[in-house]
């Protein structure tokens, strides 16, 4: 330890360099820990000497070079999930998404888990989960031909490699983002079997607002924005 008690003098030296070479967002923290100087510990000094030495987290990093993007909200990111839907398995697999912890066959082929690390649908690119959710041509036929079905009550976007890791996080519709991540949560447990339909991918859907449904029956509010939710897709899933 440092120290336990340190003289007012010294305490006002020390509050006057962290004034100065302390990171902005940080200041008022220390303010409040030195209102009462007499109480100034070296457990309060250790926590600033630790907070200045913190880096960005690796996968954000990592996430951001691979789609070249200089930076994004990730709040906005991490809390989209528990906006859009109240399913833990789907909060769950979008956490494991934006964590980069969504292990595919190019992983698992390093790691000696699995016997190929090429995409399981057409076979000829390294799997990915930006190759898997975006670049793969059966993938891409898939969501196309979803998006012709849910014509014309609801017009999702093109998917984009961004799309493939971070969902639609700039767009505001809890639905378009929903489907989004339910689709690939269809994609991804079809990979073992290699194949994926549009029927697959409709019956995900039923069965998530069924799903949901119950979850809100005894709850009119949650129940209400529930209802809003699908309405406009209600007549196909139906």
């Amino acid at each position: 330890m440092l120290f336990l008690w340190v003289g007012r003098v010294y305490c006002i030296q020390i509050k006057n360099y962290f004034r100065t070479y302390m990171k902005t967002e940080y200041r008022k923290t220390f303010k409040y820990l030195s209102r009462r100087l007499e109480r100034l510990t070296s457990k309060h000094l250790y926590a600033i000497f630790i907070y200045n030495m913190k880096q960005k987290i690796t996968f954000e990093t990592n996430i951001l070079q691979s789609l070249n993007l200089e930076s994004i909200c990730w709040k906005k990111v991490y809390v989209l999930a528990s906006k859009v839907t109240i399913d833990n398995y789907s909060r769950q697999f979008h956490f494991k998404i934006t964590h980069n912890i969504l292990y595919l066959n190019k992983s698992l082929y390093r790691m000696g888990l699995s016997i190929t690390q090429f995409c399981p649908f057409c076979k000829t690119w390294k799997k990915t989960v930006v190759h898997l959710f975006h670049d793969c041509l059966v993938v891409k036929s898939l969501w196309n031909n979803l998006s012709n079905f849910l014509l014309p009550n609801l017009v999702l976007p093109p998917l984009t490699p961004e799309s493939a890791i971070l969902v639609f996080f700039y767009i505001d519709s809890k639905l378009d983002n929903q489907i989004n991540l339910m689709f690939k949560i269809a994609i991804y447990n079809s990979r073992i079997k290699e194949t994926c339909s549009l029927e697959l991918i409709k019956d995900k859907l039923k069965a998530i607002k069924r799903l949901e449904d119950n979850i809100t029956f005894l709850d009119e509010k949650r129940k209400l924005i529930n209802q809003s939710k699908w309405a406009i897709i209600l007549s196909e899933l139906t």
